[in-house]
């Protein structure tokens, strides 16, 4: 057995500590914010814009077995819930079907800050539950919202013919969102980018 003096055994103890700190923040991390440095948490409207001003996502899920996935996605948010859609055939509706805890990521905003080696950013987390949208209308009118944020100048009929020559191909996901975070650093440089109401 390896005798360790009192000094050695301080120095030890000091170095645990904060990994110590560390692990007990990472546990149960469903239940707080995971960020080390609050300053850079933002607030839930901060988030939504992002969300709102971002055109695509990572979607991340695990099948029955636990087996990760992750696929970028174009989504829209909608009365309170976040919306995707994809084709019938896939891993990603299989995934879906087999547990639909989700968790959605969109990184509005990234440069190099040269000379600090860092990264000046600005991203969205969503969590929540997806489900399969069945209902005829309410797929229409998301597919329609998602054709007219990606492209405002498509003619609402041209938009309607293309959505209903391919509905049969294609799946719509609704998710409840349980949680949205968002965090940034130097948020300035993100949100400064964009016009302020008056």
């Amino acid at each position: 057995m390896t005798k360790i003096n009192r000094r050695s055994a301080l120095m030890l103890g000091a170095a645990l500590i904060p990994a110590m700190s560390f692990a007990d923040e990472m546990t149960g991390s469903t239940d707080g914010p995971m960020s080390r440095k609050p300053e850079r948490q933002l607030t839930k409207d901060e988030a939504l814009f992002i969300i709102n001003h971002t055109e695509h996502a990572v979607l991340s899920m695990a099948d029955k077995a636990d087996y990760p996935y992750g696929i970028p996605v174009t989504s829209i948010y909608l009365d309170g819930k976040i919306y995707f859609h994809g084709s019938n055939k896939g891993r990603k509706g299989k995934d879906l079907e087999q547990n639909p805890n989700v968790s959605l990521c969109w990184i509005g905003g990234h440069e190099v800050a040269k000379g600090e080696f860092a990264i000046n950013y600005a991203s969205a987390i969503v969590t929540g539950k997806a489900h399969l949208v069945t209902d005829p209308e309410k797929k229409t009118h998301v597919l329609m919202s998602i054709v007219h944020r990606m492209d405002p100048s498509v003619p609402d009929k041209d938009a309607q013919n293309y959505i209903k020559a391919g509905m049969g191909r294609v799946s719509v996901w609704e998710v409840d969102i349980d949680k949205i975070s968002g965090k940034a650093r130097n948020k300035q440089v993100y949100f400064g980018k964009f016009p302020k109401k008056a």
